[in-house]
C-alpha cells in the first residue's frame, strides 16, 4: 500500500502567488530562466534556480549556487512570501489548459515506497543531474518543486477531492502560458480521509520528476544518516517529499516529434523507397497520426503519412509495442542509422505542445513575407476558420501561453500588446468556435480584392486608420467604384498582423467590442464572397483589408491596383518585455570571459511612473527564434498513460524522448521545509 501524509506547508501568498509561482526547473535553462524572472523579485525561480542571481560564467555545480539557493528561500519565508501553514495539512491542487482540468493531491510521498519500489519509475535518471538536485535539496532544506506522480483512478478519492474543490479556493491564478493553477486547503479530517484512502493503492506512478523524486530519497538516507551519527532520530518531514498525485484518466500525455537534420545521404525519394519495406505509405489531409502505428512524415513541404507494417511488430514486452521504440529499430537506426537518440546530433525532438506548425517551421517552412503572400495566407486561414470551426479552436488553444494577464504577445520576441479583455476573450472565441457548424467556403472576388487594396494604399501612406479613406470615401462608395455587391457588404481592418492566422484570430477574438462585429462577419453564412489586401502602413507597419459580400459582380472598366513591392516591416521587437515599462533602448556589447566570448544586451527601461531601470542579459545566436536547421520531421501518435504504467509495472525503461506531460504543476505553490532546518 501507498503512504501519503499530511505536512506544514509553506504556502506562496495569496496577493503575490501569480508573479511567484514557476515552471519546474528543468524545463528552462539557467538564461531562459534569468530572462523569465528578469524584473520578478517574486520568481521562484530564484530558489529552484539559483544560478540565475550569479554571473554567467558561475559554476552551475559549485557550492555558491546551493548557498544561494538556500539563501533565497530563507529570504522568500522572511519576506513573508511564502507562508508557514498552521497544521499539517493535505491540498487539492487544479491545472487547467485549453478547457481541460486536472485535480491532484498535494501530499507527502514516502521515500520508503520509493525505495521499496510502491513508487514506480519508467525512466533511467543522470547522474551529475540528480547529484545537483540532492544537494540543492540538501542545503536548501527543502522539497522546493513537486514531484508529478500518478495512480490508478479510485471513485473515493476522485469524490473527496470534488467536494473539496467544490468550495472557494486558497489561490486561483493563471500564468503567462495561458494555464490556469488554483489551490485548495484541506481540512484535518480531510486529509485524514485521504492517507487512508490512499492506503488501497498498491502503487503510485512517476509521471515527471524522476530527478526530484531520486534526490528525496537521497536526501532522506542522507539526513537519516547524520541523524544516526548524532544518535538523534531523523525528522519524519525529511522522510516524505513533496508530490502532487493525479488520477491517471485525467492525464494527457502529448506527442513528442522527431525532426532530422539529414537523411544520412539519401535523396527524398531513395528515403521513401527504404521507408517501404518496414512501412505503408498513404496520403493524408491532416497531418496528426490517426492512430498507434501510424507516422507522419514532412518532408519537402509535404506531409505523408505511413504506418507499420503490421508483420513487423513482433515484440511481446510493453516498451517493443511503442512507436518510439519501433520507429527507432526500423527506420532511424537501419535507413538513417541514428541509433542512440540521447548522443546523437543529427535527430532533434520537439514537444506536440508547440504544435506540427513547430516542425514545418524547422524543416524552413517559414511564409515568404511578400504581400501576395500575406493575402493569400489571409484568405485560407479565413476559409479554414469557417469550414473547419473546430480544428481552428484547437489551434487558437496554442496561442493561449501568449498571455500573460492582459499582455499577449503574438511572435517570439515582440512587444506585448496590452488587451482590454485579457485572456477570457480567446476562451470566449474558442467555445464560439466549438459549437460552430461548418459553413461553406468563400469565393475569392477579384473586384473586392481591389477595393481593400485600395483602401491598403490609400490609408497605409498616410497612417489612415478607420473605413473611410483620405478622401472621405467610405466602404460603399469604395466597393461600388470595383463592381455591384447584393445582400450585404462588411470589411474588417488589421493592423501590425504579418500572418494570416494572426490576423482571423483578432478577428476571431474581437478583443474590446462586446457584440464581436468581425467574428459575425466571419462566420457569417450569408457571405459568399470575400476580397483581400495587404500593404505597408506608416503607423502600425502593416495594414490589412478583408471584404465580405453576399455576392459581388465585377466592373469590366474598373483601373486595376498595385500590390506593393517588397518585404513587409515587422513591428519593433524586443525580448523580455519589462513589466510597466513604456520604453526601452537597447544596446549591445560583446565581452570575453574566460575565453569564452559573449553578447550581453543592455536594456534601459523607461517605467510608466517615470523612474529608470537598466537590465542585463546574454544574447543567444538564435535569439530564441525557431531554428531552421533540419530536412525532415516524423509526427508521432502520442504514448497513452495506461502504456507507461505498464512500462513501469514491468520494470522497464521508456524510450528517450517517448513521452511529454502537460500541463505541468508549478514549483512555488506549496513548499515542504523540513523541520530540522
Amino acid at each position: 500500500m501507498v503512504k501519503i501524509r499530511a505536512f506544514h506547508g509553506y504556502v506562496a501568498d495569496q496577493g503575490i502567488a501569480h508573479k511567484l509561482i514557476a515552471p519546474p526547473y528543468d524545463v528552462l535553462d539557467s538564461d531562459e530562466a534569468r530572462a523569465m524572472a528578469e524584473g520578478n523579485q517574486y520568481s521562484f525561480l530564484h530558489c529552484n534556480k539559483p544560478e540565475i542571481d550569479l554571473p554567467h560564467d558561475a559554476d552551475l555545480y559549485s557550492e555558491i549556487v546551493y548557498q544561494t539557493g538556500h539563501d533565497n528561500l530563507k529570504k522568500f519565508v522572511e519576506n513573508g512570501w511564502l507562508i508557514k501553514e498552521e497544521s499539517e495539512i493535505i491540498y487539492v491542487y487544479a491545472i487547467t489548459m485549453h478547457g481541460r482540468t486536472q485535480y491532484g493531491v498535494m501530499a507527502g510521498a514516502s521515500v520508503k515506497d520509493y525505495e521499496h519500489n510502491r513508487i514506480k519509475k519508467h525512466e533511467l535518471t543522470r547522474k551529475k543531474k540528480e547529484e545537483d538536485r540532492t544537494k540543492l535539496t540538501d542545503t536548501q532544506g527543502a522539497n522546493v518543486g513537486p514531484v508529478f506522480l500518478t495512480y490508478e483512478a479510485v471513485d473515493e478519492i476522485d469524490a473527496l477531492v470534488r467536494n473539496v474543490a467544490a468550495r472557494a479556493s486558497f489561490i486561483d491564478t493563471t500564468t503567462e502560458d495561458g494555464i490556469r493553477h488554483v489551490l485548495w486547503k484541506c481540512t484535518i479530517e480531510e486529509s485524514r480521509e485521504l492517507v487512508e484512502l490512499f492506503k488501497s493503492i498498491p502503487h503510485t506512478y512517476i509521471a515527471d520528476g524522476h530527478h526530484r523524486a531520486a534526490s528525496a530519497f537521497n536526501v532522506g538516507k542522507i539526513r537519516q544518516k547524520r541523524a544516526e551519527e548524532k544518535g538523534e532520530k531523523p525528522a519524519k518531514s525529511s522522510k516524505y517529499f513533496l508530490a502532487l498525485h493525479f488520477p491517471h484518466n485525467q492525464l494527457k500525455i502529448f506527442d513528442y516529434n522527431r525532426v532530422l537534420r539529414d537523411l544520412n545521404g539519401l535523396t527524398a525519394e531513395q528515403f521513401l523507397t527504404a521507408l517501404r519495406e518496414n512501412f505503408e505509405l498513404y496520403d493524408i489531409q491532416d497531418p496528426h497520426p490517426p492512430a498507434k502505428h501510424h507516422f507522419s512524415l514532412y518532408l519537402n513541404g509535404k506531409w505523408i503519412g505511413f504506418k507499420i507494417k503490421p508483420e513487423k511488430i513482433v515484440g511481446g514486452d510493453p516498451v517493443s509495442n511503442l512507436d518510439s521504440f519501433l520507429l527507432t529499430k526500423l527506420c532511424l537506426a537501419p535507413i538513417l542509422e541514428i541509433e542512440d537518440l540521447t548522443t546523437s546530433e543529427r535527430i532533434d525532438f520537439v514537444g506536440g505542445i508547440r504544435g506540427l506548425e513547430e516542425l514545418e517551421k524547422r524543416c524552413g517552412n517559414v511564409k515568404p513575407l511578400t504581400w501576395e503572400q500575406i493575402t493569400l495566407n489571409i484568405f485560407h486561414e479565413i476559409n479554414d476558420a469557417r469550414t473547419n470551426p473546430q480544428k481552428f479552436a484547437e489551434r487558437i488553444e496554442h496561442t493561449l501561453k501568449s498571455y500573460k494577464e492582459n499582455r499577449s504577445k503574438h511572435r517570439a520576441g515582440s512587444v506585448p500588446i496590452m488587451t482590454r479583455e485579457g485572456i477570457s476573450a480567446v476562451i470566449e472565441a474558442i467555445n464560439a468556435l466549438k459549437a460552430s457548424e461548418p459553413l461553406h467556403a468563400l469565393s475569392w472576388s477579384e473586384g473586392l480584392a481591389k477595393a481593400a487594396q485600395a483602401h491598403c494604399n490609400d490609408s497605409g501612406s498616410l497612417g489612415i486608420i478607420g473605413h473611410v479613406g483620405s478622401m472621405e470615401n467610405n466602404l460603399q462608395d469604395r466597393v461600388e467604384y470595383f463592381g455591384r455587391w447584393s445582400g450585404s457588404v462588411a470589411e474588417a481592418l488589421d493592423y501590425t498582423s504579418v500572418d494570416g492566422f494572426e490576423v482571423v484570430c483578432a478577428f476571431l477574438i474581437d478583443d474590446g467590442l462586446p457584440t464581436r462585429p468581425h467574428r459575425h462577419a466571419l462566420l457569417n453564412p450569408d457571405f459568399h464572397k470575400v476580397g483581400i489586401g495587404s500593404g505597408p502602413h506608416s503607423e502600425y507597419k502593416t495594414t490589412s483589408s478583408i471584404i465580405f459580400a453576399g455576392d459581388f459582380h465585377d466592373s469590366a472598366e474598373s483601373d486595376s491596383v498595385e500590390v506593393p513591392g517588397g518585404a513587409p516591416e515587422l513591428a519593433d521587437e524586443v525580448y523580455n518585455w519589462l513589466d510597466g515599462a513604456v520604453k526601452v533602448t537597447c544596446n549591445l556589447r560583446t565581452e570575453t570571459v574566460g575565453g569564452k566570448t559573449r553578447k550581453i544586451m543592455k536594456k534601459i527601461w523607461e517605467m510608466s511612473d517615470g523612474t529608470e531601470q537598466i537590465t542585463e542579459n546574454e544574447v543567444k545566436e538564435d535569439n530564441g527564434l525557431v531554428k531552421k536547421d533540419c530536412v525532415a520531421a516524423i509526427a508521432l501518435y502520442p504514448v497513452q498513460v495506461e502504456e507507461v504504467m505498464a512500462i513501469a509495472d514491468a520494470g522497464q525503461i521508456m524510450p528517450p524522448k517517448s513521452t511529454w506531460f502537460e500541463p505541468k504543476p508549478r514549483s512555488g505553490m506549496v513548499v515542504n521545509i523540513f523541520k530540522d532546518d
